[in-house]
């Protein structure tokens, strides 16, 4: 959940928008107020009252997966939580700001050109597109992209064993059969997070061991 910021709003007369981090900006989005080297302006819904909001998304600690290898795998990214300002728009909204919000589309994608000093953003409008809940308010399926297809497949045991082993080939071979447009960087992205999520047990064990968990 994000933190409230009725106390500024109260004092700003014009009216905020939310996106980014759901701070409360007085200007248009631009790639050049953030802190990353690719970031996407994505179409967002809260889950509970269907406000919208368009926030921009960068890759996050603490793996900072590139956008553009969740979207090859998921057809969705990293958006967290919506701002806590669906009250301030006029909804009635209990629980919205604590649930994940819905991906619509993204509307623009950026990237800095790393060839150049100073790096230049990079508008590329071929990855601006419908994200897994674009069909949400006709009451579609969500897409879920590859991984999708995949949990729907008879290949699906042969994935996580490969998920669960770290076999990159054995992914990349499965990726590559449902034309994930990015194959290698997913399967190593994703061994990235197993490999995460093993340390992380591994620091749990020991503070236990060590401090007996408290």
């Amino acid at each position: 959940m994000l933190l409230r910021y009725d106390d500024i709003i109260d004092r700003v007369s014009d009216r905020a928008l939310w996106w980014l981090d759901g701070v409360p900006r007085y200007c248009a989005f631009d790639p050049e107020l953030v802190i990353s080297s690719e970031v996407a302006l994505v179409h967002t819904e809260c889950r509970e009252c269907r406000t919208r909001y368009d926030v921009a998304v960068c890759p996050r600690a603490p793996l900072f997966a590139n956008v553009r290898d969740q979207v090859a795998f998921e057809n969705q990214v990293n958006v967290g939580d919506p701002p806590v300002a669906c009250h301030l728009l006029g909804a009635r909204c209990a629980g919205g700001a604590t649930m994940t919000s819905l991906q619509v589309r993204i509307l623009e994608y950026w990237v800095q050109d790393r060839g150049t000093i100073p790096h230049i953003w990079r508008r590329e409008p071929s990855m601006e597109r419908p994200l897994a809940h674009a069909n949400w308010a006709s009451g579609g399926d969500e897409d879920q992209g590859v991984w999708g297809q995949i949990l729907d497949s008879d290949r699906i045991e042969e994935w996580t064993r490969a998920r669960q082993s770290g076999d990159i080939a054995a992914m990349c071979g499965v990726l590559q059969a449902f034309d994930c447009e990015r194959p290698a960087k997913v399967a190593h992205i994703l061994d990235v997070e197993r490999r995460y999520r093993l340390f992380k047990d591994e620091i749990s064990a020991l503070s236990i061991e060590r401090f007996g968990g408290n």
